[in-house]
């Protein structure tokens, strides 16, 4: 068998292997939980597309527009804004992109080039890449609109562009893979984002101050940005435009020569993985065994003041959980975007131009403080939906062990409540320092909607973890996405409990005593704890009977 393959070309190989997959995608869907998933993917995907074929007609407008005004020069700001959403949106979404492991390819003896080249082409499967090739046919279709000569130009910068871009995406997604498989490394970049997302909202204001200074030197900056990819798209599209062919020759062999280093860069990373190199968390061992000895000891000595307040076996799994939580960067920066948000709509302005909007905000301070906590929920309880992605093969503790799976649950659900409670009482002090404290009715209301809400997304999402699982990894930024019926699930949590909130505050404001929304939400906090408590067990019982299906989705 491996002399006939390797008698194969390249070409052959890549066919081969995309019939394979294809037989292997058709046949997991006789599983009841793939078409599921597949449904939920449909469902989730209608809505994405939804909000990308509105971006895509306004870069037909404005295509079609600076084609129709003879300023075809000016389509390189659509191509930056091309190329930012796709690298962007690639990196801090990285955990959206298809599940498919090509490391799994390495079993056949397949060429480097073959390797690579599926690499590459599965690049389009992103669906940050979909909606960036999405918006490059709008602009296409929007000059071929007005100028219908021009369109094998604008079809041939778009395949230059689409292709110079996969290789920078898959390029910085493979190097960043590499540089966070580390987790001292992990840590220093962690902080290093931090420090830049805080630093941003004092440059912008400062820009702000400055842009009468800076502006003229924007002139100056222009020509070196002609040289980038999307200047040299929109120069090629106006120098084909005005029959200058040759200087739209040379600009697309400038666009085609930004793709070599990228190629390269990529052709190392994949030559590595294709050697043998595999990216864990675990690839360090502990060289010496009193460090063994050591992280034996300290958590026996953490656990004495949570075991005063819960059970020990609920304490034991909070503190596994707070080992888990300590080497997740993503968590870490949903759990510090909220106050960076806070910080940003609050922040005293350089200058006394700014002073008439926090005074407006201060006047709304009560519902801004209802939307921060809003803010906080969104990000800490959506993780929740998929709470055993990083338990792999020590799942099977939980069900060997004499503990009830309810306990499980239920610790898994306190650590929740305690960031939550941190990130309000944080956000809290923010406020109290910026003077937005808010009053005593939203402040109320706010409690009594966390009342409400946070219990009865925990028990739906207790029972999506269990039903449909799937395994996440710290190391990688790649196959990191839940499931579709997870994200499907998650969006109808988000409809159905978002708009009786909305209906409850409207009540509220209607009926000209804002208590009256408190009071409501009391109820429902009552109902819904109600509900979680009775769902445990049948919950630890539904975990029992889904016991397969848990272990074989995570410790694969």
């Amino acid at each position: 068998m491996a002399d006939g393959i390797s008698s194969l070309t390249v070409w052959q190989e890549v066919a081969l292997l995309m019939r394979l997959r294809w037989r292997i995608q058709r046949n997991q869907l006789r599983q009841k939980n793939a078409k599921l998933e597949l449904v939920g993917l449909i469902v989730t995907g209608l809505f994405f597309f939804f909000f990308v074929g509105i971006i895509a007609f306004a870069f037909y407008e404005g295509a079609a527009t600076m084609t129709r005004d003879n300023r075809m020069s000016w389509l390189a700001l659509l191509f930056w804004g091309v190329l930012l959403f796709w690298q962007f949106f690639s990196v801090f979404f990285a955990s959206l992109t298809t599940v498919f492991d090509f490391r799994t390819l390495l079993r056949f003896p397949l060429h480097l080039g073959a390797y690579f080249a599926l690499n590459v082409a599965y690049g389009l499967a992103d669906p940050t890449a979909m909606a960036a090739v999405t918006f490059l046919l709008a602009i296409v279709a929007g000059v071929a609109s007005v100028r219908p000569e021009l369109l094998p130009a604008a079809m041939a910068v778009l395949l230059l562009f689409a292709l110079v871009n996969i290789l920078i995406e898959r390029c910085i997604g493979f190097w960043i893979e590499k540089l966070l498989s580390k987790r001292r490394t992990r840590e220093i970049t962690f902080v290093l984002l931090i420090l830049g997302m805080i630093s941003l909202q004092f440059v912008v204001p400062l820009f702000a101050d400055k842009s009468k200074q800076i502006l003229p030197w924007l002139p100056r900056v222009l020509p070196f940005l002609n040289g980038l990819p999307p200047g040299l798209a929109g120069r090629a599209l106006a120098y084909a435009g005005g029959a200058e062919f040759a200087a739209c020759a040379g600009n697309f062999a400038a666009l085609l020569a930004w793709a070599a280093p990228f190629a390269g860069l990529l052709w190392l990373r994949l030559g590595a993985q294709y050697r043998g190199e595999l990216l864990l968390e675990t690839e360090a061992r502990a060289p010496a065994q009193r460090t063994a000895t050591k992280t034996l000891a300290t958590p026996e000595s953490s656990l004495a003041g949570v075991s005063a307040l819960v059970p020990g076996e609920i304490a034991a799994i909070i503190q596994k959980e707070l080992c888990y939580l300590k080497r997740n960067g993503i968590a870490w920066m949903n759990l510090l975007l909220p106050l960076l948000l806070v910080l940003l709509f609050t922040m005293q302005s350089f200058t006394q131009r700014h002073h008439g909007q926090i005074e407006a905000l201060s006047r709304s301070s009560g519902w801004f403080f209802f939307g921060a906590v809003g803010y906080v929920l969104l990000l800490v309880l959506a993780p929740s939906y998929n709470a055993f992605a990083f338990e792999g093969r020590g799942l099977q503790v939980f069900f060997t062990a004499p503990v009830r799976f309810r306990s499980v649950i239920l610790a898994k659900n306190l650590l929740l409540l305690l960031l939550i409670g941190v990130e309000v009482a944080a956000v809290l002090v923010l406020l109290r320092v910026r003077g937005l404290w808010p009053g005593p009715q939203q402040f109320v209301t706010t409690l009594a909607a966390m009342g409400y809400i946070i219990p009865a997304q925990l028990t739906i999402a207790n029972w999506a973890s269990i039903a449909y699982p799937r395994k996440l990894e710290f190391g990688s930024m790649r196959n990191q996405r839940a499931s579709g019926m997870t994200v499907l699930v998650l969006l109808g949590t988000y409809i159905t409990l978002g708009l009786p909130s909305f209906v409850v505050i409207l009540a509220g404001k209607w009926s000209g005593n804002p208590w009256v929304s408190a009071g409501v939400f009391l109820l429902l906090a009552a109902a819904a704890t109600s509900g979680y408590v009775a769902s445990l067990d049948p919950l630890s019982s539904f975990a029992e009977k889904k016991r397969e299906v848990l272990l074989d989705a995570l410790c694969k």
